[in-house]
C-alpha cells in the first residue's frame, strides 16, 4: 500500500515542459547572431565602402586632370547662363495673355479703343464704346465672372455721336494672368 501512495503522488505532480529554457536559448542565439551581423557590417562592410569611396574620389580627380581648366570654366559659365535664363523665364511677363482674355470676354456690342497696361499696379485702363447701356452692364458682368480680373471701375459714361455710348474703365487683374504661361 505504501507503493500506491508513492505512485499517486508522482502522477499528480507535473513536470515543467521546458519552454522557458527553450525561449532563453533561442533569445541568446538570436542575440549572438545580431552581434555578429552588426560587427561584421560595421567593421567589414564599412571598410569596403570606404575603399570604394576613395576609388571614386581618385577617379574624379583623374577626370578633373583630363579636362582643361578653360573647358571647365566654359562649362561653369554656360551653367550660370542657363540658371539665369531659367530665372528670367520663370519671372517672364506674358502680357499678350491680357489681350487673349479680353478677346474671350468682350461683349459683341462693346469695342475698346484705347488700352493702357500697368503691371506694377496690376491695372488696365480701357476706353471704349457701346451701342447701349445694357451691353456695358453685361460687359461689366463678364469681367466680374472671370477669376482673372478682381475689380472693375467704370467711369466717364457719356453719350456720343451716332448713338454710341463712350466709357472709360479701370480693370484690376490677378498677376497670375500675365505670369503663368497658358
Amino acid at each position: 500500500m505504501a507503493e500506491m501512495g508513492l505512485m499517486g503522488s508522482l502522477e499528480k505532480e507535473k513536470l515543467p515542459s521546458g519552454w522557458l529554457n527553450k525561449f532563453i536559448r533561442f533569445s541568446a542565439i538570436l542575440l549572438v547572431i545580431v552581434f555578429i551581423a552588426y560587427f561584421g557590417l560595421h567593421y567589414g562592410y564599412e571598410r569596403v565602402l570606404e575603399r570604394r569611396i576613395a576609388e571614386v574620389e581618385d577617379n574624379i580627380i583623374g577626370l578633373e586632370k583630363e579636362i582643361a581648366s578653360s573647358d571647365r570654366e566654359e562649362v561653369s559659365v554656360f551653367y550660370s547662363q542657363l540658371i539665369n535664363l531659367r530665372d528670367l523665364l520663370e519671372g517672364h511677363i506674358y502680357s499678350s495673355q491680357v489681350f487673349q482674355r479680353l478677346e474671350l470676354i468682350t461683349h459683341p456690342q462693346v469695342a475698346f479703343t484705347n488700352f493702357d497696361y500697368d503691371f506694377k499696379e496690376e491695372r488696365l485702363k480701357l476706353d471704349g464704346y457701346s451701342a447701349s447701356l445694357s451691353a456695358i452692364s453685361e460687359q461689366i458682368l463678364a469681367f466680374q465672372r472671370t477669376a482673372d480680373f478682381r475689380e472693375i471701375d467704370i467711369s466717364d459714361i457719356r453719350q456720343a455721336a451716332q448713338g454710341r455710348i463712350n466709357f472709360s474703365a479701370e480693370v484690376f487683374f490677378n498677376p497670375r494672368l500675365v505670369l503663368d504661361k497658358i
